[in-house]
């Protein structure tokens, strides 16, 4: 039977790569793997994980104290791109004349490479490339 996760990003200013905030992650959550995402534009990184939903129910505000740069993802099935709801809920207006149509098929390809969150009100796109893949 598969568990029911729940993908969670961390963005971390780390200049060099970003042990402490892993050994963290490692720490106060169940995962048996982290994957390392450095963000081009930003300089910083992207640490992706899952979690399981009674994790983050039970110590949620725990959770946003502890890791405060953390947000949900989601992953597109075919193309492995990161995406906030809020994200996608802006591509589909853009996309869609304006219409926001849960059904509606997203065109993926402008985001290969990207995480994608809404800041200010503005889509933004971050430019990832897989960096490691750390194992606990």
């Amino acid at each position: 039977m598969k568990k029911n996760t729940i993908l969670m990003g961390t963005f971390t200013k780390d200049k060099e790569f970003p042990t402490l905030p892993l050994k963290k992650i490692f720490e106060s959550f169940a995962v048996n793997k982290v994957f390392v995402f450095e963000c081009y534009e930003e300089q910083e990184y992207l640490l992706t994980f899952n979690i399981l939903k009674e994790d983050k129910q039970l110590n949620y505000k725990d959770y946003q104290f502890q890791f405060p740069n953390t947000i949900q993802l989601h992953r597109s099935k075919d193309d492995g791109i990161l995406y906030t709801i809020n994200s996608l809920n802006y591509i589909i207006k853009e996309q869609n004349k304006g219409v926001l149509n849960k059904n509606y098929k997203v065109d993926w390809k402008k985001y290969e490479n990207c995480c994608l969150i809404v800041s200010e009100g503005e889509l933004k796109p971050i430019f990832i490339k897989l960096k490691n893949i750390v194992k606990y």
